[in-house]
């Protein structure tokens, strides 16, 4: 039986560590592989001048069900940030309401709302560790580009 080591900091927060590297790795890899669809989404938002630096996709069973970045000035709606648009797709594309099926990635963490539209549409979070550290990492990124 594979070892889990539980660790509870001194705010009481308790994170559960499994032993079996491989499948830390492999979960790493998947989280890795979506994030970096999602930073791509954002980039092509920037491009095409549609909205701020931000994309989302939505995975389910592995497979990309629907992938947006930010489309608030191309809709000329403050809403259409780019996890409720990806939810609005993926709902449309699966004829359903609820996703807790499936997995958002986003290039960044989202806003109040965005995590209400998460929340409603019962999508699971991938990595949400990842979330703040490609935050970060796309604000360099997209800082180094508007600088060269």
């Amino acid at each position: 039986m594979e070892e889990v080591n539980v660790v509870q900091t001194k705010n009481g927060t308790v994170s559960v560590a499994s032993a079996f590297a491989g499948h830390k790795e492999a979960i790493q890899q998947r989280d890795h592989k979506f994030l970096r669809i999602a930073v791509e989404e954002a980039y092509k938002g920037v491009d095409c001048e549609d909205g701020g630096p931000f994309g989302a996709i939505i995975v389910c069973n592995d497979e990309i069900v629907a992938r947006c970045h930010n489309m608030v000035l191309r809709n000329t709606d403050p809403t259409a940030h780019a996890e409720v648009t990806v939810i609005r797709k993926a709902c449309e594309k699966l004829n359903q309401i609820e996703l807790s099926d499936c997995e958002i990635y986003a290039s960044c963490e989202p806003c109040p709302m965005c995590f209400g539209a998460i929340h409603l549409s019962r999508v699971k979070v991938g990595n949400a560790l990842l979330f703040l550290r490609f935050s970060i990492y796309l604000y360099l990124l997209l800082m180094l580009k508007e600088f060269h």
